[in-house]
């Protein structure tokens, strides 16, 4: 049964099982992973809003499945023209990466790190990150990211942007889109989960 969903369950757990999201592994953003870090090797990293838009927004249509988990059902919510980072009319059209397994509403945190490591002059094929900002999180697993957070990073990332002596064009509109994202999130829906 295809319901909304009101504004009182922003379980994460209801989107995905964490066992299916366990091989995400590369950005569909191009034809090479990238694996970078701020500390550590990492598979991945994506960035998930916090409560999902949809759900926080109360315009999700969701099913429940077998085991009685309720799944939000993405491309049904965005042909309804609910999706709220479908709807949001400052959103850049360009520069969206995502994970393998990630709606349209999360964030390929990894490729953020990217980002942030060309925009600063490092070497952008590296393992590690050496910044002081980064698409991990501030709690002290790392998991979470919070507004503050987000927002500290995108203006970050808008100061290196403006800064920056030749940065191609798609690497503008990348960044410019990251920066989007972290304050939509950091502004709208309570930060960042930081799934790796």
């Amino acid at each position: 049964m295809k319901e909304p969903l009101g504004n009182d369950d922003s379980g994460f757990s209801n989107v995905a099982k964490k066992e299916d999201l366990s091989d995400l592994s590369m950005s569909l953003k191009g034809s090479s992973p990238f694996f970078v870090s701020t500390w550590r090797f990492a598979v991945g990293l994506d960035n998930i809003p916090m409560i999902l838009p949809c759900k926080c927004d109360g315009t999700a249509i969701t099913e429940v499945d077998d085991d009685g988990e309720v799944m939000v059902l993405c491309k049904d919510t965005q042909d309804a023209g609910r999706c709220p980072w479908q709807n949001a009319v400052d959103r850049p059209t360009k520069g969206q990466v995502l994970g393998i397994m990630g709606s349209n509403c999360w964030y390929r945190g990894k490729y953020g790190n990217v980002l942030i490591a060309k925009l600063e002059g490092q070497d952008s094929d590296s393992f590690w990150l050496d910044s002081p900002y980064s698409f991990y999180g501030d709690s002290e697993e790392e998991t979470v990211k919070s507004p503050q957070s987000c927002k500290d990073t995108a203006d970050y990332m808008e100061d290196l942007l403006e800064e920056s002596m030749g940065v191609d064009d798609e690497t503008k509109d990348d960044a410019a889109y990251a920066i989007w994202w972290l304050r939509w999130v950091g502004n709208n829906y309570e930060g960042a989960r930081c799934w790796y």
